[in-house]
């Protein structure tokens, strides 16, 4: 089964594009309040974003334009969808749900615009979760201990992060 699909025709520009137009169909779900479906819609779609770079890695069909095209994708998707839930949250008057997706938008958008900002300064950003949140931990209590130390280290499975107080 394998060897057929990467003999196939599929791309994974296409599994990419498939999971982008899932993604858009689970928006137009919320908006029109059918929150089962769109839910069924986002999770397939979702699974489709992680399919792609692994079909592409396994197949060998992989592109530069295709990579850029799968995480500009992915930010589209998760904006998209997460406006949705803001519109409906706001049409609600609840405006603390609303708040909170605005806020999920900037995180989402952060996580590649971080990456790509360390990356073009030749600095690695291959951190794991738990590494971020280290580093994350690290700083804010450097930054908020007024008794820290000049640094404040924690540890993070076999490796230190360490964070300079500003």
């Amino acid at each position: 089964m394998r060897n057929r699909l990467i003999e196939s025709r599929l791309t994974p520009n296409a599994i990419s594009l498939t999971g982008f137009a899932l993604n858009l169909a689970a928006a137009a779900l919320i908006v029109d309040r059918l929150f089962f479906a769109a839910g069924l819609a986002f999770i397939v779609g979702s699974i489709m974003d992680t399919l792609d770079g692994r079909y592409s890695r396994m197949s060998g069909k992989g592109t530069v334009f295709g990579a850029f095209l799968d995480s500009t994708l992915d930010r589209l998707e998760e904006g998209i969808v997460l406006i949705a839930v803001g519109a409906y949250f706001a049409s609600r008057h609840n405006q603390v749900a609303a708040a909170a997706t605005v806020a999920a938008v900037l995180g989402s958008l952060m996580v590649s615009y971080t990456r790509a900002r360390a990356e073009a300064l030749a600095w690695s950003a291959r951190w794991g979760w738990q590494r971020a949140r280290c580093a994350w931990s690290s700083c804010r209590s450097a930054w908020c201990s007024p008794r820290a130390h000049r640094s404040a280290t924690l540890s993070c499975s076999r490796r230190r992060c360490t964070c300079w107080r500003l």
